[in-house]
C-alpha cells in the first residue's frame, strides 16, 4: 500500500479500493465482456463519474485490477523469501505461484490467458511494465547461472517460454482429466516444482552457501517488480483533488504514459 498518505489522497485511494473491488468481484462473475463502468459504479455504491476521477477507461481499469492481483501474490510471498531463502530458487517460486494461482481465479485467468474472463485484456497491457518485468527475471535467470543454481546452457528467453508452456500445461490438463483422477493442489504445486527442478538442473538440495550470497540480490529484483507494479496500480491515490483542480498534472492510474 501506498505511504505518506495526505488525507484526501487516503480517501482517494481508499475509494479506488472500492472501485477495484467491485470491479475485480464483477470480472470474475461475469467477464471482460459484459462488465461496464456503470455495473462497477452501481456494486461500488459511487457514482459513474467517480470511476472516471481514477481511470480514463473501462479498459485501464481491469488492467489494474489485474496486476493488483499479481502485486497481493508478491507482497504475500516477499516475507517467506527473507525466511526461507532457499523459496528464491526457480522451482521454488514456481510451486508458490501455482498455489497462489489457486487461490485466486483472476491469477490463474492471467497464466492461462482465459478469454472468457478476460477477453481483449489477454492482448492489452503496459509495454514498459512488461519490458521492466522481462528485464528482471532475464538479471534473476543470469543471477542462477552464475551460482550454479540454474542450467547455463538456457538463455532468459528460453527459461521463460518452458516456464509458461509448462504453467499452462498443468493448468489445461486440469480441464482434460476427470478429478476423481487428479492429485490434490499442494502435490500438483510439488509435482510441478520437481518438474522444474530436474529440467533446469537445479542441484538437490542446493548449496546454503550460494543461496544466501544470492538472496539479497533476488528479493531485490522481485521487489522492483512489485513497485513497477504498485505504480501502475496506485499512481493516482498520490494525488489530492485540489492539487488535480489548481493545474497539476494528473497521473492516471494505470495509463501507459
Amino acid at each position: 500500500m501506498p505511504q505518506s498518505f495526505s488525507p484526501k489522497s487516503h480517501q482517494r485511494f481508499l475509494r479506488a479500493q472500492r472501485i477495484l473491488d467491485a470491479a475485480a468481484q464483477l470480472l470474475q462473475r461475469w467477464g471482460y465482456s459484459r462488465v461496464t463502468i456503470d455495473d462497477i459504479a452501481k456494486h461500488a455504491g459511487i457514482g459513474k463519474g467517480t470511476v472516471y476521477l481514477h481511470w480514463p477507461n473501462r479498459e485501464t481499469l481491469f488492467l489494474a485490477v489485474l496486476q493488483r492481483e499479481l502485486l497481493h501474490a508478491i507482497d504475500n510471498l516477499i516475507p517467506t523469501l527473507r525466511e526461507h531463502p532457499e523459496e528464491l530458487l526457480l522451482h521454488r517460486l514456481v510451486r508458490h505461484f501455482w498455489l497462489a494461482a489457486n487461490r485466486r481465479p483472476l491469477i490463474r485467468a492471467v497464466f492461462v490467458q482465459d478469454f472468457e474472463t478476460l477477453g481483449r485484456l489477454t492482448t492489452a497491457g503496459d509495454q514498459t511494465l512488461l519490458d521492466r518485468q522481462y528485464e528482471a527475471f532475464e538479471a534473476y535467470v543470469d543471477v542462477l547461472k552464475k551460482s550454479r543454481l540454474l542450467r547455463a546452457d538456457l538463455t532468459a528467453m528460453e527459461v521463460m517460454y518452458i516456464y509458461r508452456a509448462t504453467i499452462t500445461g498443468f493448468f489445461v490438463a486440469e480441464n482434460l482429466i476427470p478429478a476423481q483422477y487428479q492429485p490434490d493442489a499442494e502435490r500438483k504445486a510439488d509435482l510441478l516444482a520437481a518438474t522444474f527442478q530436474r529440467a533446469f538442473g537445479i542441484p538437490d538440495p542446493p548449496p546454503p552457501a550460494a543461496i544466501k550470497a544470492i538472496a539479497p540480490e533476488i528479493v531485490k529484483l522481485i521487489q522492483k517488480i512489485a513497485e513497477a507494479k504498485q505504480a501502475l496500480v496506485y499512481a493516482d491515490s498520490t494525488v489530492d483533488s485540489a492539487s488535480a483542480g489548481s493545474g497539476a498534472k494528473v497521473i492516471i492510474l494505470g495509463a501507459r504514459s
